[in-house]
């Protein structure tokens, strides 16, 4: 159940993508899970309820203490910190992440800046996106993954060449997840960086 703040605060909703995004949540009981950009916190929620310790950023105050009550109320292991994007962390064995993607041109931007903070991807949608895979690796455990979010309203060039980037440095994407919405499609890339490999010959 939302705190009654996130009933009237600008919070980003949880949609579908949300509910893409939260089939993956679960780390494992014990293990370190991090939501880049929270929003209502409806992943760092079913991460927490699965027995990971969760820790969920956001640079709009609103949805963190609405997400902070709630891990209050049910008890969960859950941390709030307002930073961007995982500035400031440590390492996870599993980050989640639903970055905003609607390519928004300067005109465009929405007035309110919580809720231009949670749709606007810059003109190609993938600014956010960029940034977080550029980042994911300093912040992944040994054997941990990404989970990040896309969407086919963000050019389909762009995506690709982010995919290369990433495998070009010896990581791995798969395709994980996938949801029609309308004539948009979302999919959840799971993304794995190169792992050194053990000297044998010692």
């Amino acid at each position: 159940m939302p705190h009654p703040e996130a009933l009237t605060a600008p919070i980003y909703p949880v949609r579908e993508d949300t509910e893409l995004l939260g089939r993956f949540a679960n780390a494992g009981r014990g293990r370190w899970a991090l939501e880049i950009g929270c929003g209502q916190g409806a992943v760092s929620v079913a991460a927490a309820r699965g027995g990971s310790r969760v820790v969920a950023t956001d640079l709009n105050p609103h949805a963190l203490r609405s997400l902070r009550a709630v891990a209050l109320s049910e008890g969960f292991d859950l941390s709030v910190v307002r930073t961007d994007l995982a500035s400031g962390l440590g390492r996870f064995d599993r980050i989640l992440a639903n970055p905003p993607y609607l390519p928004t041109s300067p005109a465009a931007r929405d007035p309110d800046p919580w809720v231009n903070l949670a749709l606007d991807g810059g003109p190609d949608g993938l600014a956010v996106t960029r940034r977080i895979l550029a980042s994911l690796p300093e912040h992944l455990l040994p054997g941990g993954a990404g989970f990040v979010l896309c969407s086919s309203r963000q050019p389909d060039g762009g995506r690709q060449a982010l995919r290369r980037e990433w495998e070009g440095r010896g990581g791995t994407v798969k395709v994980v997840g996938t949801r029609s919405v309308g004539d948009e499609r979302l999919e959840v890339w799971e993304l794995r960086k190169s792992e050194p490999r053990a000297d044998l010959s010692r």
